[in-house]
């Protein structure tokens, strides 16, 4: 039984799951391309600038993920999060600013 309850613990360990990588991506036609993204600490963070845009970083499990892209009012935009190199989420649109929103497993 003292064995059982010492290896408990190193079990337990041994299950719990490593970080996922995490990688957003963002591209957009038009003017005024802008991301607003989740990242890896749970901090909304914005970039302004040249598309296409990435951003990778790794989230443990039950992390909230969000990533939105836009490129102004005649622009079209399309977002993607990937979570260890499988999509998981993505949105594509035209005119209004384009959400992907998961959860890490």
């Amino acid at each position: 039984m003292k064995r059982l309850l010492f290896l408990l613990p190193l079990l337990l360990a041994a299950c719990s799951k490593a970080p996922s990588n995490i990688k957003y991506t963002a591209s957009g036609t038009g003017f005024g391309f802008s991301v607003d993204f989740v990242d890896g600490n749970g901090n909304h963070q914005t970039y302004t600038g040249a598309s296409p845009w990435e951003n990778d970083f790794t989230a443990n499990s039950g992390a909230s993920l969000s990533v939105t892209g836009g490129s102004g009012a005649s622009g079209t935009s399309t977002v993607h999060i990937y979570i260890n190199g499988v999509d998981k989420a993505s949105d594509t649109e035209t005119g209004l600013n384009a959400t992907a929103r998961t959860t890490v497993p």
